[in-house]
């Protein structure tokens, strides 16, 4: 049983309706039937960023979304600037490299809408970002924004060589009072072992104050019950005190915190396009409703049902139009201002 009682994890002031995202945009590559491409700009941090913004179109708050990130200074890098200004993203926090460029990546479905990826990284500017952010920089960061979100891919692809400058970086966010979100997104292509992964893994529970945490996702990092969501909370909180949101695809999902511990059923999408940005729309969703105070039972709900909608149709960012129609009825339903 869930009660509905309101989150107590809302800032006040500015700062609590603003979410800096830090990972790494990319380029997706989708082709039609004619074996023709087009480009959109995508990444799992940057899908939740676009679908935070997009919810907040349909209500009457004010909710910043900045993306901390590094690209090229060519042009198909400027292609991001282009994304973040459609978008209503800030990109203030975008840093230029004068010696990479943007990653590139394809899907490839197959007929349950289930994805294979094919990626063109190597010479991503975002794997350098804390060349050049520093601790300094996180101080003016901290004075505009409540909320930091990266992920799982967010600690994969940074470089070796700054990854003491990276947490340095987030533990001064955390000094100055900025609320960690972490999202385990784990893909063990991404890291040189499952040892690396899972140490830089108990690193970010450490410091997060919300964790959404996919059972598939953990269960090569962590020793639990496979598929078990209450086992991936004992063992979750070994290494944090943090809120924990337990997704195990169409199963309920979890809750651990100052709540208590609840159990959220959602219901199941008979028709599934393609899987691509599930759990990032999710998650949107979730924070949407977290930061403005709904209960428990109420984020999960707009989540999945922002989840939902996105899986229905092609790729990470679907059609602005479709997705505004269908979420102002589930706004509606919610009775969502």
């Amino acid at each position: 049983m869930v009660h509905k009682t309101r989150s107590t994890s809302l800032h006040r002031g500015h700062k609590g309706q603003a979410v800096c995202f830090f990972g790494e945009p990319l380029l997706e590559l989708t082709h039609n039937s004619d074996g023709v491409f087009s480009t959109q700009v995508a990444g799992d941090v940057f899908n939740t960023a676009v679908y935070l913004k997009r919810l907040q179109t349909l209500s009457d708050r004010k909710l910043k979304a900045g993306l901390l990130c590094s690209v090229g200074n060519d042009q198909i890098s400027n292609l991001l600037f282009d994304a973040c200004r459609v978008h209503d993203i800030e990109a203030d926090w975008v840093l230029r490299d004068p010696l990479r460029t943007i990653g590139l990546y394809s899907i490839e479905l197959d007929r349950t809408g289930e994805r294979s990826f094919v990626y063109w990284r190597q010479n991503s500017a975002a794997r350098h970002v804390f060349v050049n952010a520093c601790v300094s920089m996180a101080e003016k960061l901290a004075a505009e924004y409540g909320y930091f979100y990266l992920s799982g891919i967010s600690l994969a692809i940074t470089e070796d060589s700054v990854r003491d400058r990276m947490w340095a970086f987030l533990h001064r966010l955390k000094a100055l009072g900025v609320q960690i979100v972490f999202d385990s997104n784990y893909r063990a292509s991404l890291w040189p072992d499952v040892h690396q992964a899972r140490r830089e893994f108990i690193n970010a529970l450490q410091i997060a104050d919300l964790v959404f945490a996919g059972v598939e996702d953990c269960q090569p990092l962590f020793s639990f019950t496979v598929g078990c969501s209450s086992a991936l909370v004992q063992t979750l909180s070994a290494y944090t005190r943090s809120e924990l949101i337990i997704k195990n695809g169409g199963a309920a999902v979890l809750y651990r915190g100052i709540q208590g511990e609840l159990t959220v059923s959602i219901e199941p999408v008979s028709q599934i396009v393609d899987t691509t940005a599930a759990g990032d729309s999710f998650n949107s969703g979730f924070l949407f409703g977290w930061l403005g105070g709904m209960s428990i039972e109420d984020c999960v709900g707009l989540g999945a049902s922002t989840a939902a909608v996105v899986i229905q149709h092609p790729g990470a960012i679907i059609d602005h139009g479709t997705f505004n129609q269908a979420m102002s009825d589930i706004f509606n339903f919610l009775s969502i201002s």
